[in-house]
């Protein structure tokens, strides 16, 4: 009964969800990932979006590590950066609060950190492919 009831609500979770495709061809709000993670039990779903959040995050840590180089001086994006993980675990530990302790708190918080990471790559893949008059000097 437990993973029936557990796969009802992860599949209301992706009907919810609306999907939208950037550019590059990365989901919004974690789709690809929560169908990489839709089969086993709950806590196979939450390894999975663990291991599929930790994917994420080492893109977003290389990418900012190449913006940070080749900025003449990258303490604005520094400061960027430390403000926007701060809103980030900040909006994903809210969104669990909502939903209450329980066996999908892990699928919900790495599917946050998903979302706000992805949007926050196409982010930085903007302002690393801007060369512009105004833009931060680049080294």
């Amino acid at each position: 009964m437990q993973f029936n009831r557990s796969f009802l609500v992860f599949s209301a979770m992706l009907a919810i969800s609306q999907p939208a495709i950037s550019a590059d061809g990365d989901f919004i709000f974690a789709e690809k990932q929560k169908e990489v993670c839709s089969t086993g039990g709950q806590s196979e779903m939450n390894q999975c979006m663990e291991a599929e959040y930790r994917k994420v995050d080492l893109r977003l840590n290389s990418l900012y590590k190449e913006l940070t180089s080749v900025l003449a001086d990258p303490r604005g994006i520094r400061a960027s950066q430390r403000a926007w993980l701060k809103y980030r675990d900040a909006e994903c530990s809210d969104a669990v609060l909502q939903l209450g302790q329980g066996s999908l708190e892990p699928l919900a918080h790495h599917s946050c950190m998903i979302e706000f990471t992805e949007q926050r790559i196409r982010h930085l893949r903007w302002h690393l492919a801007q060369n512009c008059n105004g833009c931060p000097a680049r080294k």
